[in-house]
């Protein structure tokens, strides 16, 4: 963020030949131990918008490049107009079944939505507690044959189902006894950025875990 937050946070200032700009930059709680975990079971790339320089200095400053092993950053975007760019997951690698992409903006999975996994975008509360949420259940879908569709196995993990190994094809409703408690729970969602995608991919395109949990009403 470019504004001076009210939580702690350090000044990073980025500076190119052809700009220069100050960034406040705070380490999401849990986030070291997030990926010393996980890169003992996947290989964690880094995927921002952000220029190369931004996001070489972010790693440097918080210590956190021992746990990556590849930068993708701005350059590696695809445009798809001329005031639009988005990630694009084949630029990492191709095998998709094996494949997670975990970001906070619903713009960014278009390309991939089998793969995507939609978390909340930090606001530097230190109560903050996704990365501690995720992190069980991603050990539970490294033991997957085929991570696909992410956003429906974590539907299952919030749920208390064992993840199915295979692909879980998204088109396909849940079983009844699944959709039955769903409904039970009435679980209530946020979208972490904007629903303009949702009538795009339809409620099973992006399923409610992807739009990101705010709530479980009784």
């Amino acid at each position: 963020m470019k504004a001076q937050p009210t939580y702690p946070a350090k000044e990073v200032k980025v500076q190119t030949s052809s700009y220069s700009v100050t960034f406040w930059v705070a380490k999401r709680p849990g986030v070291e131990a997030f990926l010393k975990t996980m890169s003992e079971y996947f290989e964690i790339v880094i995927y921002t918008m952000g220029t190369r320089e931004y996001a070489e200095m972010i790693l440097a400053m918080t210590g956190l490049q021992v746990y990556i092993s590849r930068l993708f950053h701005r350059d590696h975007c695809v445009r798809l107009s001329e005031t639009c760019i988005t990630k694009d997951l084949s630029i990492v690698g191709t095998n998709f079944a094996k494949m997670v992409f975990i970001d906070d903006a619903v713009r960014n999975t278009k390309q991939h939505p089998q793969n995507s996994l939609l978390v909340s975008r930090f606001q530097g509360s230190m109560s903050d507690c996704w990365l501690s949420m995720i992190s069980s259940f991603l050990l539970k879908l490294a033991e997957c044959d085929d991570f696909r569709s992410v956003s429906r196995k974590f539907d299952l993990f919030l749920l208390g189902y064992d993840l199915p190994t295979e692909r879980c094809v998204e088109g396909v409703k849940l079983p009844k006894e699944i959709k039955s408690k769903t409904e039970n729970t009435r679980m209530t969602w946020r979208l972490v950025d904007d629903d303009s995608c949702l009538n795009e991919f339809g409620d099973e395109g992006i399923t409610s875990s992807a739009r990101g949990i705010l709530s479980q009403a009784s």
